[in-house]
């Protein structure tokens, strides 16, 4: 059976992200930066020792999730959920968690949902560039539904 660990993004593993896997490498600076700054923590999951997915914690009154992404072939098997329970973990001094999902990820949608995080109705539109899988850099626009949970 595979080991998975949730863990934070270290130098080796920052390392062998920016080398191997596109669709992270060029948010490997800004994540550490963020880290070093102390206004993020970038949780890692581990599966065998590889990343194989990542969830960022925004530090703040009501902590954010946002970036959480699991390598497609590794999706399904309760990555994201392990992410999001140790974000819950972290969070829990601050007694909430908050995230926006793309209106346009009903699968994401699903997993906060039974994860206990419910809509509030609020929506937020932004337009940004990344890195795509094949190394080019693209600009999406993504409409956002902002989801929170209260934690004991």
């Amino acid at each position: 059976m595979p080991d998975l660990t949730i863990t934070t993004l270290d130098d080796t593993t920052a390392q062998f992200m920016a080398d191997s896997i596109p669709v992270w490498a060029s948010a490997v600076p800004a994540w550490r930066r963020s880290m070093d700054e102390g206004r993020t923590t970038l949780l890692v999951a581990l599966l065998d020792g590889a990343p194989v997915g990542v969830a960022q914690l925004v530090h703040g009154v009501i902590p954010e999730v946002c970036n959480v992404g699991v390598l497609a072939p590794h999706r399904g098997h309760g990555i994201g959920s392990a992410l999001m329970r140790e974000a819950e973990r972290r969070a829990a001094p601050a007694g909430g968690l908050r995230l926006g999902v793309g209106v346009d990820n009903p699968s994401a949608r699903a997993l906060y949902e039974r994860l206990g995080l419910r809509p509030t109705g609020e929506r937020t539109t932004t337009t940004y560039d990344y890195v795509g899988a094949e190394g080019a850099t693209r600009t999406a626009t993504e409409t956002d539904e902002w989801m929170e949970k209260t934690l004991p």
